[in-house]
């Protein structure tokens, strides 16, 4: 069951100056907002908005890529994953996706927590 948290877009303006680049996903024809596929893990409806830096205006038609590892730390489209490197997901595109930015900046995917990978902890991509 996916909960939902109200907050006043009004009332805030925060920028995340930096994000982590690549490695970027293969396939960008997947735009998608469920990008779960079927994995297991705890329901995460991610609500994005990209805006300007300056005035904190949206942008609309802004294109959103999201990948990140499923509940164990495996990641879709890689071979050697795992503890003992035997797990391959070559080929398979979960938790994977693309979304345009509506009038108001904001794109909408429906995906799982991710798991943890060794000390790093959460791993978002």
């Amino acid at each position: 069951m996916l909960q939902t948290m109200a907050v006043s877009e009004d009332s805030m303006c925060v920028l995340t100056p930096q994000s982590i680049e690549g490695p970027f996903y293969v396939d960008p024809k997947l735009v998608r907002i469920d990008i779960t596929e079927g994995r297991d893990g705890i329901p995460l409806r991610l609500r994005l908005r990209v805006i300007h830096a300056g005035p904190c205006t949206p942008v609309a038609d802004a294109r959103i890529d999201i990948w990140h590892c499923d509940a164990r730390g495996l990641y879709s489209g890689y071979p050697g994953q795992g503890d003992d490197r035997s797990i391959d997901t070559s080929g398979q595109t979960f938790l994977r996706g693309t979304q345009t930015t509506d009038s108001e900046g904001c794109a909408t995917f429906d995906t799982i927590y991710p798991g943890l990978i060794g000390p790093h902890g959460v791993v978002q991509g």
